[in-house]
């Protein structure tokens, strides 16, 4: 059974408004992303530690 969820539906579910973002702001993110090095798996945990 595949359950598929969008993310408005969790936005609502978690009462957290929309944000409207510059036209640029996402490669922006990114960017700051890779270099604070913030999406590595010692930083955000690993699926596989989730799943179990």
């Amino acid at each position: 059974m595949i359950i598929r969820l969008q993310q408005q539906d969790i936005a609502q579910a978690l009462s957290i408004p929309k944000m409207e973002l510059p036209k640029y702001a996402a490669p922006l993110l990114n960017l700051a992303n890779r270099t604070a090095q913030a999406t590595r798996p010692n930083n955000v945990g690993q699926m596989s530690e989730l799943i179990e």
